[in-house]
């Protein structure tokens, strides 16, 4: 892996409905490639963030509105390379990521059907 690069790696959310699942990455990229960016005062890496993550939101909601399913799992596999440290408001220094998805894999799955099963009380 060259220092271009940065690091590749691979985030699994939870198997959620698919607005769920869409808004668990959304929550995650907020957290980890934005956020942090503009409280260090990094809006331009920030904002540049923001758009890869646009293009990103906007392929997965068209596949996934294509699939027709009950739950989904997304897999995440992206490189994300530390530009620098900014020191925050009185924190500690917070790194300055820049984030490039590679690649995306949803697992599908459909309800196929339900059993019921009673359970006997013993009342007395």
């Amino acid at each position: 892996m060259s220092e271009e690069q940065g690091s590749v790696n691979v985030q699994i959310f939870r198997v959620a409905t698919p607005r769920s699942a869409i808004f668990r990455v959304k929550r995650w990229f907020y957290a980890n490639f934005y956020t942090p960016n503009k409280k260090a005062g990094r809006e331009d890496v920030a904002e540049e963030n923001k758009k890869v993550w646009e293009e990103l939101a906007r392929t997965l909601i068209e596949r996934i509105g294509d699939l027709g399913v009950d739950a989904i799992r997304i897999t995440l596999e992206y490189s994300s390379k530390v530009l620098s440290y900014e020191v925050g408001k009185g924190q500690e220094p917070i790194p300055i990521v820049r984030f490039k998805p590679i690649k995306a894999k949803i697992e599908m799955f459909r309800k196929i059907g339900e059993e019921e099963i009673p359970f006997e009380t013993n009342e007395e």
